[in-house]
């Protein structure tokens, strides 16, 4: 009788184990309430800081529950970027974490008009910090295995939506942006560069200064790519305002004034013939191209027009290019603007 009564004891100890266990950790312990709940574990996260967050977005049921499978299993939770889904369970969440099951981040750029920040844009979306992809961003020993400089670099990295390892590294970092670079300059394009005697680099760099000149109205950019290679090829200087701008460093002005323009930089084309050194920003690929298919034209002045629609006057001659630039600076004084 005493056999028979511990035997049923130890089956109904059982049953409720069994019980507590599959409600504690077999069950769903996510709300349902939305799609999904984005975590960031860092490197020095504890478990208190997780369960701190997903319960600051009242994700969790039980998050008690959770604590006490994630301590008694001992497991090392992972840095990076996770998406703990509606439903899932304490050992779902845990699986995920221990082994380190990201989702992808998106990381997107489309300017920047240094390395520097260009390294802040970045650091903003990835684990690591800016000063970490200025290392190689500003070594051109690093660079080397990308046939890059400290200077050219920027020609490398090709404004748009990239898909990343939130964890990855600044070298990891580069290495994808080389093989999108690749991606990029498929034959067509080389052969294309090759055709109007330009090298890749070259390329990026007039298509920096064609996307500084006009951004807004793209439709204009193989016209103003053509009326720089029609001055490269006349080897007449570009005297194109914006790397002036870059070389003082100084993007606020709206109006140069002639002594702006006596700078003395590699990168202003006022006081240096042909291309400068390396990109003033990062051309996106709407403006590479706009070189690579420039518009053949006679133009070799422009100027915006006095409306501020933001569309320029082209001119052919220095007599017609000094009426459109009159007009223009007369309507900055009428606005009130001097610099």
């Amino acid at each position: 009788m005493i056999k028979k009564i511990g035997i049923i004891f130890i089956l109904a100890f059982t049953g409720i184990a069994a019980f507590v266990s599959y409600n504690y950790f077999l069950t769903g312990n996510i709300n349902e309430n939305i799609k999904g709940y984005e975590l960031y574990v860092y490197q020095n996260s504890s478990l208190d800081d997780i369960i701190n967050d997903l319960n600051s977005k009242k994700a969790f049921i039980n998050d008690n529950s959770f604590r006490i499978l994630a301590e008694n299993s001992k497991s090392t939770l992972k840095p990076g970027h996770y998406i703990i889904k509606p439903g899932m369970t304490n050992r779902d969440i845990l699986r995920t974490l221990s082994a380190g099951l990201q989702t992808p981040v998106k990381v997107r750029f489309n300017n920047a008009r240094t390395n520097q920040d260009f390294a802040k844009i970045i650091a903003k979306q990835l684990i690591f910090s800016d000063e970490e992809l200025l290392v190689y961003l500003n070594n051109s020993d690093s660079l080397s295995d990308y046939s890059f400089n400290r200077i050219t670099i920027k020609s490398m990295f090709i404004p748009n939506t990239y898909e990343f390892y939130w964890t990855s590294s600044p070298k990891k970092f580069m290495d994808k942006m080389y093989t999108e670079y690749k991606r990029f300059w498929n034959e067509s394009r080389k052969q294309k560069a090759a055709n109007i005697g330009l090298s890749q680099v070259e390329v990026s760099i007039l298509a920096s200064i064609v996307q500084a000149e006009q951004n807004i109205n793209i439709s204009e950019q193989p016209t103003i790519a053509g009326l720089y290679m029609n001055r490269i090829k006349k080897r007449i200087p570009l005297q194109a305002d914006p790397t002036v701008l870059y070389a003082m460093q100084d993007f606020t002005r709206k109006r140069l004034l002639k002594a702006d323009l006596k700078i003395d930089s590699p990168f202003n084309t006022y006081k240096y013939a042909g291309l400068p050194p390396g990109p003033i920003n990062l051309p996106a690929s709407n403006a590479l191209d706009a070189v690579l298919n420039y518009k053949n034209h006679s133009y070799l002045y422009m100027c915006a027009k006095a409306d501020f629609s933001g569309f320029h006057s082209f001119s052919s001659t220095y007599r017609q290019h000094i009426i459109y630039a009159k007009l223009y600076q007369k309507a900055l004084t009428k606005k009130g603007i001097k610099r």
